[in-house]
């Protein structure tokens, strides 16, 4: 299986170690950013997969391959805003991302979930070209109540999107993505 995989944090070092774990046969490239591009980097290595760092030039050559290119696209912390002639490079992609769509989207989720009462989560999706606002294939809410501080949530929903991750992408990778879209009954705000 051909992956092209955006990440960057130690959280989405984290999510490399299922990679690295269980499919490490699968032919990846890894688009690297910062924070912690280093420590990513040289797990990379040790793993023997090849790495490019976000720039033009990565860009540039991503957007060189044929449509479909790719069997997945996985975006694991990587921060980055997927445009149309990246999203067409993969047949399949995911986001793992730390809210309860469609609440949370965008930056901040967890502490926009404390802050307005909203419902706290994990949620994979399909990637699409309007921000977090794609068919969701996997979701998961992480209960809380009150008294709890922003930093107390967000390890919560960290640790979950991480455990998550481990126990249903071997299922995702190979599946025909029973995917459902998100409610579009009324407008969810998306935060920049």
């Amino acid at each position: 299986m051909k992956i092209l995989v955006f990440t960057s944090k130690l959280k989405g070092l984290k999510c490399l170690e299922v990679l690295f774990s269980k499919f490490n046969d699968d032919e990846y490239i890894f688009i690297v950013s910062n924070p912690d591009a280093e420590q990513i980097i040289e797990n990379i290595e040790q793993n023997n997969h090849k790495y490019m760092l976000l720039n033009d030039s990565s860009l540039n050559w991503i957007k060189s391959k044929d449509e479909k290119y790719f069997d997945w696209l996985l975006n694991l912390w990587a921060g980055f805003i997927f445009d149309e002639d990246i999203l067409s490079r993969a047949n399949k992609s995911l986001n793992l991302h730390p809210s309860y769509l469609p609440y949370g989207r965008g930056k901040f989720p967890i502490l926009r979930a404390v802050k307005l009462g909203q419902p706290a989560g994990v949620t994979m999706h399909q990637m699409t070209t309007d921000l977090d606002e794609g068919a969701i294939i996997y979701q998961e809410e992480v209960p809380y109540s009150f008294p709890i501080t922003g930093g107390q949530l967000y390890d919560k929903v960290i640790e979950r999107c991480w455990i998550s991750f481990n126990q249903e992408w071997p299922h995702i990778r190979t599946s025909n993505n029973i995917s459902k879209p998100q409610d579009t009954k009324q407008k969810y705000p998306t935060y920049r």
